[in-house]
């Protein structure tokens, strides 16, 4: 398998995942790039951490009614086809430096949603940094480099 292709599958499998937490859950949402721009006006944050977050779960009835921190909760989704009969235990994935220091700094009002897809059921859960923190087995760093 190659690297696009197994780039392609992981977008699907994302894309897959979205769709699948969006229908569970009216609260949420897939912002547009004017909505992340808002909230990240919001939360005093640079366009940077536009990428850092998948979703918002609105604690008002309408984005329209957004004006503070306290009316959303940013959202990163992390999604995995591997069947964990104890899932989350075993779920592996990557998060970036800007994803970690979001969860950090934060609190309840950014979490980490990891979804597992395995044989067409569908389980996930949200945690916090605290949260996420006490499940962690393994942790380690890894460069990306273009050239």
């Amino acid at each position: 398998m190659t690297r696009s292709t197994d780039n392609k599958q992981n977008l699907e499998s994302e894309s897959f995942g979205l769709d699948m937490i969006l229908s569970k859950d009216p609260h949420l949402l897939k912002p547009t790039l004017m909505q992340k721009k808002k909230v990240l006006e919001i939360c005093n944050l640079p366009n940077l951490y536009r990428r850092s977050f998948d979703l918002i779960r609105l604690n008002v009835d309408d984005f329209s009614k957004v004006e503070s921190i306290e009316d959303f909760v940013l959202i990163e989704v992390k999604v995995t086809r591997k069947a964990l009969p104890n899932f989350p235990k075993g779920f592996f994935f990557g998060m970036t430096e800007n994803e970690e220091k979001l969860l950090k700094e934060l609190g309840n009002s950014f979490l980490l949603c990891l979804v597992s897809m395995a044989d067409s059921h569908l389980k996930y859960e949200f945690f916090n940094y605290e949260q996420l923190r006490s499940l962690i087995r393994t942790k380690r760093v890894q460069f990306q480099i273009t050239l």
